[in-house]
């Protein structure tokens, strides 16, 4: 531990130019599951009586078709991937921040185990129902 030669501007930099890739990989996720489900949409469905650009009464759900099926499936399968880089994210800029605070205050172990907290893995299902559950309300 004494080895460590952290400084903490450029420690500043990098969680910065992190935190601003983060985002833009939130934006994008979000962009992905409305791209989803716009194509999904736009498929239609396939059935012998659809007719051409037919759309749902008001208030009630469109019929879903074999693409949107799919694109669905895909993305219930990956849900938990995405929320992971996300998690993961988040924990290891939160991790790397509170570690330099601890070095920077002299409390290397208190550094030393926020940096190995910050390598945990996240616990996805709990944060996907906590989203779940907040979406809800």
């Amino acid at each position: 531990m004494t080895a460590w030669d952290i400084k903490p501007s450029g420690v500043q930099t990098v969680l910065e130019n992190t935190r601003k890739a983060a985002e833009s990989m939130g934006r994008t996720s979000v962009a992905i599951g409305t791209a989803m489900e716009e194509a999904g949409q736009a498929a239609g469905t396939v059935r012998e009586d659809a007719l051409p650009g037919e759309k749902a009464a008001p208030g009630q759900q469109a019929a879903s078709g074999l693409v949107a099926s799919g694109l669905n499936e895909f993305m219930a399968k990956r849900q938990k991937d995405f929320f992971y880089l996300a998690l993961r994210s988040q924990d290891s800029i939160a991790g790397a921040l509170q570690a330099t605070q601890a070095y920077n205050q002299g409390q290397l172990q208190m550094a030393a185990t926020k940096q190995r907290e910050a390598f945990d893995d996240p616990d996805v299902q709990a944060a996907l129902d906590k989203a779940r559950k907040d979406a809800a309300k």
